[in-house]
């Protein structure tokens, strides 16, 4: 059997199959054949059954375990979804917000004074602003990462 012979049975070039000669991972032909046709074979299929998969698949198959490795945590709800998570806070800051802008006509309706109103209207304008622009500061910082 020659090289050409090998290839084209097991669905390879004759360049790989040189290729595998020369690593000596198939046996060395003499006269352009193998003299042993059944240790040629054997070397070949012990090679494919022992190498594991090789660049491409090995990184498909890798990319197909993150994810359903992804899938999994999700479904034990060991990690939650980004977007959810950026609309349920939202949602969050803005019920908070509504509540500190009540406060003081709250306080207001309680009372007959209004500089206590006054009072609380400014430090509570003044809490937001603080929060927002610490969140503003965050916010850049985050933009910033590079990780």
């Amino acid at each position: 059997m020659t090289p050409t012979q090998l290839a084209k049975l097991a669905g390879l070039s004759v360049r790989r199959i040189n290729q595998l000669i020369k690593d000596t991972t198939l046996p060395a032909t003499v006269s352009g054949s193998f003299p042993d046709e059944a240790e040629a074979l054997r070397a070949m299929f012990t090679h494919f059954r022992t190498k594991g998969p090789s660049g491409a698949k090995q990184r498909y198959q890798e990319a197909q375990a993150g994810r359903e490795e992804l899938k999994l945590k999700r479904e034990r709800r060991a990690v939650i979804d980004l977007k959810k998570a950026e609309y349920v806070w939202a949602r969050v800051l803005m019920l908070a917000r509504t509540k500190l802008l009540q406060l003081p006509h709250n306080i207001g309706s309680r009372t007959s004074s209004t500089t206590a109103q006054t009072i609380a209207q400014g430090v509570v304008n003044e809490a937001l602003t603080e929060l927002a622009r610490d969140l503003g500061n965050y916010a850049d910082t985050l933009d910033g990462d590079s990780d």
